[in-house]
């Protein structure tokens, strides 16, 4: 059955808690093993759409009709996926992200859709009511495993929720699992500027690829005569910076080794004028550069690059009067 215009005024927000679907529903399913190596798309064949085909309703309802306590009628998180990933994969970074939250209500297409229904979403609707959906919704999150073949980022769907989400300045976040994350931080230290700009590299909204091409045509439709490709694709890298800087200056908060300190400032400081925030990129490149010194020495080729940030850095700001010493020392 396809779903009418009155059908779509109603965009369906309720969300169940992630602790049950890490917990029942995997009992459910016959234990993690059963679900290892299926996709999403896969898991919803298999499992979502057979216990909901009787009622012929999404997973959320059926939670609903049996007054499970894992049911919220309003979803605190929406999560924004690829198609075709590995639904552990996607499970286990957002389990690991909200490690401190694990009763949060997950807006997750798979149960909260009804699957029995094909659904014609129009111009309208994906304008409108989807949008102003996860904008109520409030809290963004989209798993990345690895982090360095971002397959969401080249899905026209997940580049249209990131440019809703932005859009309303709501919380956007990458969830990742522990592995990826500490891989994330050591390829950040090590190479950054390279690791940043190829995921950057990928966000191309006009390029991006839905599973279905109705979908795919209908989202490029409202992108062009809203926003336009240019602005969505500079709001995603924003977006994808701002997440960066935050997860840099987290393991800053407790990072105890000192070249990794170092490495650390580093990257917030360049990341922040990347941005053109050079009020906010200062303290970082200064405390790089008099630690630097201090552990390094004044003629250590590190110490000489952080001055040469620091110097460029107050240069752009107009101080020429602080630049211009570490222009001499160097």
């Amino acid at each position: 059955m396809t779903a009418t215009n009155d059908d779509l005024l109603v965009f369906p927000k309720a969300g169940v808690q992630l602790s049950y679907i890490v917990g029942e529903f995997y009992e459910e399913c016959g234990g993690r093993e059963k679900l290892k190596g299926l996709t999403t798309k896969e898991v919803c064949e298999q499992f979502i759409k057979p216990k909901t085909q009787e009622r012929q309703s999404s997973y959320c309802d059926l939670l609903k009709e049996r007054g499970h306590k894992a049911y919220c009628k309003t979803a605190q998180v929406f999560l924004s996926h690829a198609h075709g990933s590995e639904f552990l994969t996607v499970v286990d970074g957002l389990e690991w992200h909200l490690r401190d939250e694990p009763d949060t209500v997950i807006w997750f297409d798979l149960f909260a859709i009804n699957q029995h229904q094909p659904m014609d979403w129009t111009f309208e609707w994906l304008s409108t009511t989807f949008k102003l959906s996860i904008q109520e919704i409030g809290r963004t999150i989209m798993p990345l495993s690895p982090w360095n073949d971002p397959i969401p980022f080249t899905r026209a769907w997940c580049i249209y929720e990131v440019y809703c989400t932005a859009d309303a300045d709501n919380k956007f976040e990458i969830a990742m699992g522990e592995s990826d994350r500490r891989q994330f931080l050591e390829d950040i230290r090590t190479n950054p500027q390279h690791g940043i700009d190829h995921m950057l590299g990928t966000v191309q909204a006009e390029k991006s690829q839905c599973f279905l091409e109705n979908d795919r045509k209908r989202i490029f439709s409202v992108i062009r005569e809203t926003v336009g490709f240019a602005k969505i694709n500079s709001m995603v890298f924003e977006q994808y910076r701002d997440w960066v800087i935050s997860v840099a200056k987290d393991a800053l908060e407790n990072c105890m080794e000192d070249l990794e300190r170092l490495d650390l400032l580093r990257v917030v400081g360049q990341l922040y004028v990347g941005q053109g925030k050079y009020i906010e990129a200062e303290p970082f490149l200064k405390e790089c550069f008099d630690m630097s010194t201090s552990i390094l020495g004044e003629n250590h080729p590190d110490t000489l690059t952080s001055m040469s940030n620091l110097a460029l850095l107050y240069y752009r700001q107009g101080q020429y009067d602080k630049a211009l010493p570490l222009y001499i020392t160097g």
